[in-house]
């Protein structure tokens, strides 16, 4: 299946809920989550959501930390674009000036960190809002898997 920009391909369910149960047992990333400040979310290579701090669950509004495993960050941020094409957020003509795509997306192919503005328009049960972040991607091999881990900083809005 061809893409607008990222890789369309999720990981199969088991795998990913091994590579779940990897990263909760690592003490490192455990403390990580649970000592720095700022919304932090760790990534697979398919830029799924395999770990994410309680201070982003609380901006996002999601109660359940469950139900943020396994979406991408736009689809976890609720994007208006999210969901406009089948293989979800990353891939739609607009994923290909998202900030927090291109980020990722340097992360994963170059090896690289990259910092980028995201600014992104999210509905939530009919209300719309608009999201600027400052996002920071990161490749890190922990224990032989590699992750990529998302800090992101809410910024004023440029819209307002």
């Amino acid at each position: 299946m061809d893409t607008y920009f990222a890789p369309p391909q999720r990981t199969e369910r088991r795998k990913f809920k091994n590579q779940i149960s990897v990263i909760s047992h690592s003490p490192l990333m455990n403390t990580l989550l649970k000592t720095m400040t700022g919304l932090i979310v760790v990534l697979k290579e398919d830029r799924q959501i395999v770990a994410l701090n309680y201070e982003f669950l609380n901006v996002i509004g999601i109660p359940d930390p469950e139900s943020a495993l396994g979406l991408r960050l736009g689809e976890s941020l609720a994007c208006v674009h999210s969901d406009e094409d089948p293989a979800g957020c990353g891939t739609t003509p607009f994923c290909r000036t998202c900030g927090a795509a291109i980020a990722m997306m340097s992360s994963i192919t170059r090896d690289e960190s990259d910092e980028q503005t995201c600014v992104l328009a999210s509905e939530t049960n009919g209300v719309k809002s608009d999201l600027c972040l400052l996002i920071r991607s990161q490749p890190i091999t922990l224990e032989g898997h590699r992750w990529i881990m998302i800090f992101a900083l809410l910024q004023p809005s440029l819209l307002s």
